[in-house]
C-alpha cells in the first residue's frame, strides 16, 4: 500500500470513489454528510490536482483511496482532520502533527499522518503522509509523543485487529538537526489456526528493529514507552473549529526568523537589522541565542562586517 500524488489519468478512479461514498450515504450504510452533485464532485478532484495537493492510495495496482493534503488546510481540526502541537526536540518551536482524513473505497475513512514545522516563518513538511489503518485517529491507531529511555520520539502505530488475530506496526521518529529520522520500528503479529484455535508459531512474533523476538516480549517493550502526549480521535491543544493556520500561528517564530527572539523583546529590531545587514547569522539557522556570551573574535567580526558590508 502506497500513497502518491495523483496524476491526470487518476481522475476517473477518484470520481468513482466519490460516487461509491455517495451511494453508501444515500443507502444509510455510511454517514459523512456529503451531498451528491454538490460535494465532492469531479471538479473537486480536478481543482485539487491543479493545486498539486491531490493524493491517491494505491494497493495491488488499484486506486483504493483519495485525499486532499496540503500544508495549510482549510478544513477544521476535530472532524476528519485533527492536529496537535508538540516541541519534539525541546528547541522552543512546536511541531504540528496532523491526521489527514482519506477516503477509502468500501472501507469507510482511513488516514495518514503528516508533520510540519516552522522555519524562517514558513511551514516545512517533516513527515509526508505516513499511512494509518482504517478509522485514522480512532482506537485502531496510535499517534503521539513518547519517551523511550532518554529519547523523545514521535510514535505512529497502525493497529489492524482481526478475529482471533492481531497486527500492530510501530514507527518511532526522532527530531534531529531539523529533520525527523526513523529511529525504531516494531511489528507485533499474532496468528491463530481457526480450526484448532492454537497459535501458528511461524506467523506469531515480535520484530524490533529488524530482530525477531518472542511475541511475549511485546507487552514489556510497549510498557517501556512513556506516553507524553497522544492524539487518539479528539483534538489535542485545539478546539473544534481551529484551523491548521491557527495552529501554526502558535509556533514561536519571530520576524527575525529565530524562535528564541520574541517580537516584544527590546533587542528584536536590532537582531532583525543585524541579520538583514549580514552582520550576524545567529547561533544557527533558527536560533539566535540572545543570552549567549560573545568572544572578542566575534565582536571584532561584527564590527568589521558593519564597516565593510
Amino acid at each position: 500500500m502506497t500513497i502518491r500524488k495523483a496524476i491526470l489519468p487518476d481522475l476517473d478512479a477518484v470520481e468513482k470513489l466519490y460516487e461509491e461514498v455517495h451511494d453508501a450515504e444515500e443507502s444509510g450504510r455510511q454517514t459523512i454528510g456529503w451531498i451528491r452533485g454538490v460535494y465532492p464532485v469531479r471538479s473537486t478532484a480536478e481543482a485539487a490536482l491543479e493545486r498539486d495537493d491531490l493524493y491517491v492510495l494505491v494497493s495491488e495496482g488499484r486506486i483504493r483511496g483519495a485525499a486532499v493534503i496540503n500544508q495549510i488546510q482549510s478544513a477544521q481540526v476535530g472532524s476528519n482532520h485533527e492536529g496537535m502541537l508538540y516541541d519534539l526536540n525541546g528547541d522552543g518551536v512546536k511541531e504540528l502533527i496532523v491526521l489527514h482524513g482519506i477516503l477509502m473505497n468500501n472501507s469507510g475513512p482511513g488516514g495518514v499522518c503528516s508533520v510540519y514545522t516552522i522555519k524562517k516563518g514558513a511551514a516545512v513538511q517533516l513527515l509526508d503522509s505516513e499511512p494509518l489503518a482504517m478509522e485514522a485517529g480512532g482506537n485502531s491507531n496510535e499517534v503521539g509523543v513518547y519517551r523511550l529511555g532518554s529519547e523523545t520520539l514521535l510514535g505512529v502505530a497502525k493497529h489492524i485487529p482481526e478475529y482471533h488475530n492481531d497486527d500492530i506496526e510501530w514507527k518511532l521518529y526522532a527530531m534531529e538537526n531539523g529533520a525527523l529520522t526513523l529511529r525504531h520500528t516494531a511489528h507485533y503479529r499474532v496468528r491463530y489456526d481457526y480450526q484448532t484455535e492454537k497459535l501458528i508459531p511461524s506467523e506469531t512474533y515480535f520484530m524490533l528493529d529488524g530482530v525477531k523476538k518472542s511475541y511475549t516480549e511485546y507487552d514489556a517493550w510497549r510498557n517501556s514507552l512513556t506516553k507524553l502526549a497522544e492524539m487518539d480521535g479528539i483534538p489535542f491543544e485545539a478546539d473544534d473549529g481551529l484551523s491548521y493556520a491557527d495552529l501554526l500561528k502558535q509556533c514561536k517564530v519571530s520576524k527575525s526568523g529565530f524562535y528564541d527572539v520574541d517580537e516584544s523583546a527590546f533587542y528584536a529590531d536590532a537582531v532583525r537589522w543585524a541579520v538583514e545587514k549580514g552582520i550576524t547569522t545567529g547561533a544557527s539557522a533558527e536560533r539566535f541565542n540572545p543570552g549567549g556570551v560573545c568572544t572578542r573574535g566575534q565582536v571584532v567580526t561584527f564590527l568589521y562586517r558593519q564597516q565593510h558590508p
